[in-house]
């Protein structure tokens, strides 16, 4: 006799361990926000297991794209381009799924410099790829939240040429809310 909750755990997370697994030769170093090293795959990598999984980009991707310029005076970044849209992408079933998501990238900051004359400046800096950050941003999220690319951390007491060590977020105690 089969586990029932077994079997509806599988069917519910079928998506999820199928595209959880990074091939190593696409993990990129990087740093995390509490410092500690960390990987993760690049962008391109999300996009070919996205088109493997799906087929190409128009049958998943964003829609309902809206783009807001958001003004934070007296900061390094007074300019935030703010980015929503939905994550759209074809269930197994035929059907199609989507949830919400949003993003900010700095649009215009500024920063001092030492001038030609000793002096110091401030100099404006224009993201000229702003629009498309945010949109690769957004996309690199959804999948991230649909199971794509596990993360992975570098122990500090490992030489940096050991092998990357996967976490396994399967065993999280909130795994069942995935």
């Amino acid at each position: 006799m089969s586990n029932p909750e077994k079997s509806s755990e599988d069917k519910n997370l079928w998506l999820w361990n199928s595209v959880t697994n990074t091939e190593p030769k696409y993990v990129e170093k990087g740093v995390g926000i509490d410092e500690q090293d960390i990987a993760h795959a690049n962008t391109m990598y999300f996009y070919y297991k996205a088109t493997k999984l799906w087929g190409p980009h128009g049958v998943w991707g964003l829609t309902n794209i809206q783009h807001k310029i958001v003004e934070l005076p007296n900061t390094t970044a007074p300019f935030l381009l703010v980015v929503t849209a939905d994550f759209y992408y074809p269930t197994k079933k035929g059907k199609t799924a989507s949830f919400s998501l949003s993003t900010s990238v700095k649009l215009v900051s500024f920063f001092s410099k030492e001038g030609k004359n000793g002096k110091i400046e401030q100099v404006y800096q224009i993201s000229h790829g702003a629009y498309e950050s945010a949109e690769t941003d957004l996309i690199v999220e959804a999948l991230s939240r649909l199971g794509f690319e596990r993360m992975y951390y570098f122990r500090p007491d490992t030489p940096e040429s050991a092998e990357v060590e996967a976490t396994d977020d399967s065993s999280d105690e909130n795994s069942d809310d995935l």
